[in-house]
């Protein structure tokens, strides 16, 4: 083969592969308004948080724009807290403000995504925990948001027994009333308000998140 020929070739070979291979998603692909539902990975307590406190959460179904999947579920949406503030003396509302950042994708490339909270929804242990005969701290309905209040303590899962009835974690569309929601006015962040605890977003609680531009 000429070595002048055989050089094209060689040359044009990295271009051939990366034309072949698929476009990573892209946040504009994410229509502004789409709304997702993502899972606390682990507790996030106005009374402990930090600015700049990174946390993790995982995205529970998948996101989609005209048919293909953007974002497939399970995917890890990256926040970090901006502000946190407790309850005191001088403070009679607790405040958390998180922000989201990015999703982390399977390839280990990093997609920009921002977004306000719209609802806080309680863990599905907790719902099942107030459901017991003895409990009446929620609504029987699970689709209920009626005024709702979390138990200072919950049964854990696993234990054995008649009681061993709690659930896997996920989504459970009952809202907890105890925390307000406050999206910022430049749609990338939201503070978390109470008037009668520190604000504390539990392990397995679930977000509605809708996207921002």
């Amino acid at each position: 083969m000429n070595k002048t020929l055989l050089a094209v070739i060689i040359a044009l070979a990295p271009i051939a592969v990366r034309a072949q291979q698929p476009a990573a998603p892209s946040s504009s692909q994410i229509a502004p308004g789409t709304m997702i539902q993502v899972e606390m990975l682990r507790d996030i307590d106005a009374k402990k948080a930090h600015s700049d406190d990174s946390f993790q959460t995982r995205l529970w179904e998948d996101v989609t724009s005209n048919g293909k999947i953007i974002l497939p579920k399970k995917t890890v949406i990256v926040a970090h807290v901006v502000e946190a503030r407790p309850r005191g003396k001088d403070n009679a509302e607790s405040k958390l403000t998180v922000a989201f950042d990015k999703a982390l994708l399977k390839d280990h490339t990093e997609l920009p995504l921002h977004g306000v909270v719209a609802r806080v929804q309680l863990t599905p242990m907790a719902v099942a925990a107030g459901r017991k005969k003895d409990t009446q701290l929620y609504s029987p309905n699970a689709g209920s948001t009626t005024n709702i209040a979390m138990p200072a303590q919950l049964p854990e899962a696993g234990t054995g027994g008649p009681d061993d009835q709690l659930p896997a974690p996920g989504p459970t569309n009952v809202r907890d009333l105890n925390i307000g929601v406050q999206p910022d006015a430049s749609g990338t962040a939201t503070t978390l308000t109470s008037s009668k605890d520190d604000v504390k977003l539990k392990r397995y609680a679930t977000l509605d998140v809708r996207i921002a531009q």
